[in-house]
Order: structure tokens, then sequence, then C-alpha cells
């Protein structure tokens, strides 16, 4: 691939991220946000598999293969980290027994916190994600299985994230 294509490539994923961001508002009403979220994890890993692309599955290493994973993981983010926050505002009010609408002081502090926890949630992600790409890379000496790898990790996370946010409320998610 010519180095004067790598812009254009790192910002694909930009791309997708914002065009589903947009999206997400229209879409995340059509199931309840877990299940929606559990989705987007699924595509994350799907797309973490496509990127690779992945040796564990035997794809073979084409660009495209590559540029449709990659969209897909750019994708997905967009449609998982916007419904996240409406998810941590209710569990903030849960576990301070805060109910929402009391005034406006109540709703503006269960926001604002729940921001700043988000803001900082993502922005640790965001410092340790490549970090931990390239110590995996380097241990690895190879893109196809640090994503396999990564993808693996998704899958944990989708058992773990399955087990204990839709299991449980399987019966009033619908």
């Amino acid at each position: 691939m010519p180095i004067q294509y790598n812009g254009a490539i790192a910002s694909y994923g930009s791309l997708t991220y914002l065009l589903t961001t947009v999206l997400t508002g229209y879409i995340s009403h059509i199931m309840p946000k877990r299940l929606f979220i559990l989705l987007s994890f699924v595509s994350i890993t799907f797309g973490l598999f496509l990127m690779g692309p992945s040796d564990i599955l035997g794809l073979p290493n084409y660009i495209w293969l590559f540029l449709v994973g990659y969209g897909l993981v750019g994708a997905a983010q967009g449609f998982l980290f916007i419904p996240i926050l409406p998810e941590i505002i209710e569990a903030f009010s849960d576990r301070y027994g805060i109910v929402e609408g009391e005034s406006e002081e109540v709703d503006e502090d269960i926001s604002d916190r729940a921001s700043g926890l988000y803001g900082a949630f993502y922005y640790t992600g965001m410092i340790i994600s490549p970090i931990t790409g390239s110590l995996i890379y380097h241990n690895l000496k190879s893109f196809n299985k640090t994503c396999d790898l990564f993808a693996m990790f998704s899958i944990s996370y989708i058992i773990i994230y399955y087990l204990f946010n839709i299991l449980p409320d399987r019966k009033t998610l619908w």
C-alpha cells in the first residue's frame, strides 16, 4: 500500500464512527440499550477478525478485508459509546438513590458526574489502548495475531457482559 494512503485509511475508522454516532439516536430505540450495546460488541469482535485478517479463521491477507473490518470496528464503536452514557446515568442514579427529574440541580449534578465518569473511562482507554496494542504487537510480531487476540478479549467481554448485564435482567429488557 503506497504511503500517501495512510492518512485516508487512518481516518476511515473515524468516518464510520462519525456516521454511526449520528444514526445511533434513531436506531437505539429499536431495542433495549443493553442489547444494542451487546450487539455492538459482537460487531466489534467480527470487525477485529476481519481487520487482521484473522489467522484463527484462516482469512486471506487482503487489504479489502482489513478495510471492511476497520470500518466495522469504527461503526460499531459509534453504536457502542453513545448508548453507554444513559446507562451510566441510570447506574449512578440507582447507586445513590437519586430520582431523575427531582430538580434541575439534581439532573445537572447527575449529568455532570456521569459525563465526567464517561469521559474519564473513554480517555483512559484512549491512553491505554495504543500502548497495550503496541506491546502485544511487539511480542506477537504479527498484526493478524494481535487483532485475533483482541477479538478473543472482546469475546470474553461479551460473555461477561451477557452474564452480568443481560441475563439477570432478561425479563425486564423486553
